[in-house]
């Protein structure tokens, strides 16, 4: 047994004076665990932590520890990912992980992954307070227009392009109204009552 403990104490990173010393599987484990939790006061505890590695350890990283933390600010959990903070957290890390060593396009992907998780996070700020960024009641959109089902299914923006998806029709709260078209030149002639499907270009 006591050739088993001195094996195991090879493993162990001491110092001078016998004390273990963390390194970054430490720091992953905690980090993890904490993140897990999915609060800003998590992100914030996981973010001290990851100063204290670096700082005053030493200890950078591993791809281990950036996907851990990587994976947690992208999907959110109860409320990560959405605020300053965890943004800044989440761009130290990921410069951090351009100092490892990565298979061709690996840290690639993790980057594009996290623009477009935080592009969508801020269209979605955005919208909820619309008024903060001037777009509130002054934009394009009217304010009390009726939902499209197919739109809030969708979850696509609300704004008014100048094309209509349904045709030359308006929606109004679950149906779509044709508009009628007026041609000058036929209303001069008060033909514009005849729908003959033909028009004058």
């Amino acid at each position: 047994l006591e050739t088993m403990a001195d094996n195991n104490d090879s493993y162990l990173n001491k110092d001078k004076n016998g004390y273990i010393s963390p390194d970054v599987v430490t720091y992953t484990i905690l980090m993890s665990a904490i993140l897990k939790i999915g609060t800003s006061s998590a992100s914030n505890r996981a973010l001290l932590l990851y100063k204290e590695m670096k700082r005053v350890w030493g200890i950078m990283p591993d791809r281990a520890l950036v996907d851990i933390i990587l994976t947690a600010m992208i999907s959110g959990g109860n409320s990560l990912g959405i605020n300053d903070e965890d943004a800044r957290f989440t761009m130290t890390v990921l410069r951090d992980a351009k100092h490892l060593d990565w298979k061709r396009g690996e840290l690639r992907k993790r980057e594009m992954a996290v623009k477009g998780v935080f592009m969508y996070r801020i269209s979605e700020a955005w919208k909820e307070d619309e008024d903060k960024y001037g777009t509130g009641s002054t934009n394009t959109i009217k304010q009390n227009k009726p939902v499209d089902p197919l739109f809030k299914k969708k979850q696509w923006n609300q704004f008014d392009s100048g094309f209509s998806l349904w045709g030359r029709g308006s929606f109004d709260g679950g149906k779509v109204t044709k508009k009628k078209e007026t041609d000058e030149f036929l209303e001069s002639k008060k033909w514009n009552d005849i729908d003959s499907s033909f028009r004058i270009i």
